[in-house]
Formats: C-alpha cells, sequence, structure tokens
C-alpha cells in the first residue's frame, strides 16, 4: 500500500507541470526568462521558507529547496530528443527527509522499472535520450530557442519530448505507450 501511495506522489508531482514557453525564432539573445507563473510560484516558495514562524523542520517538509547553487547546461537538439531532468544528489537528499528513505527508494525503483520500458521503447524508435541534473537548460536547434528552470513541480524525473519542432513536457507513461 506504502509502495502504490508513494508511486500515485510522485506520478501527481510530476503531472502537475506546466507547459514551457515557446520562441519561434532565434535571435542574438538565446536565452529565454522564465515563466511569470513559475517566478510566482518559485518566489511564494521562497517567502514560505523564510518566515520566521515556520521552522527548519517544517521547511523540509513544505518544499525541495533548490539552494545547491546555479548549474547551466546548453543542450543542441538535433532531432526527436526525449530530455530528461533529474534531480542532483543534493535534491535527492532533501526528498528523502521529506518522503522518508524507505518511501523514497521504493518510488525510486518503480521509476526506474519504469523508465527502462521508456528507454527501451524509445532505442526501438530510433529516438535519443539525453539526461542532465542541472537547474537551468537552455535547448537550441534551427528552429527556436527555450529555457526551462528547474522548479517545484519538477520531480525525480521530469521528461521534455523534442519532436523536431518544438519541445513539450511529457509524462513518462505517455512516452512508453507511444
Amino acid at each position: 500500500m506504502n509502495r502504490l501511495l508513494t508511486l500515485t506522489l510522485v506520478v501527481l508531482i510530476s503531472a502537475c507541470g506546466q507547459e514551457t514557453e515557446k520562441k519561434e525564432s532565434i535571435d542574438k539573445n538565446p536565452i529565454q526568462q522564465p515563466s511569470e507563473l513559475s517566478t510566482a510560484e518559485n518566489v511564494k516558495a521562497r517567502n514560505v521558507i523564510s518566515d520566521p514562524t515556520v521552522t527548519k523542520k517544517q521547511q523540509e517538509k513544505i518544499i525541495l529547496q533548490f539552494s545547491n547553487g546555479p548549474s547551466h547546461k546548453r543542450l543542441k537538439l538535433n532531432g526527436k530528443t526525449v530530455v530528461v531532468i533529474q534531480m542532483d544528489s543534493l535534491e535527492i537528499e532533501q526528498l528523502k527527509k521529506i518522503d522518508g528513505e524507505d518511501n523514497f527508494y521504493t518510488a525510486a525503483d518503480d521509476l526506474m522499472w519504469y523508465n527502462s520500458m521508456m528507454l527501451k521503447k524509445m532505442n526501438s524508435l530510433g529516438i535519443s535520450v539525453e539526461y542532465t541534473d542541472k537547474d537551468t537548460v537552455d535547448f537550441y536547434s534551427k528552429v527556436f530557442n527555450r529555457r526551462i528552470i528547474k522548479d517545484s513541480t519538477f520531480s525525480l524525473y521530469t521528461f521534455f519530448r523534442f519532436d523536431g519542432k518544438e519541445i513539450k513536457r511529457t509524462e513518462l507513461f505517455e512516452l512508453i505507450e507511444e
């Protein structure tokens, strides 16, 4: 039962994501600023974390803190690609504290099994898969530039699919069923 509850929680967290912004043409500044919604969510989270009436233990339970310093990656997309933005080791340690180690490892085990199914499926379709644990990822291709900033809606693995024209956030199960 615990395993099912944790898996459901992981799926719900990843499903609560938002669409990324689209930039139609390449210009001299290839970096796109985060959407207002993403910025508002991050500011709200920071305000809760900085509230002096909230204890450190309560802060850990409220939200993952992306406080491990800025990390950045530029990723060129040449064809159909699945991009997996994963949590880094510090974020994973926070998640273990929030969910409890047993629940975390149970959910992570399930996620790894589904991820291996996705990798087999993408391999059979000839679609490349890229992994990164960076907090900010700049995607670029011949037709667009896009910046994605990791925020509180991201799960252990957050999936994006590039179809050759645009990149969209997607669910693991959609990739498996493709």
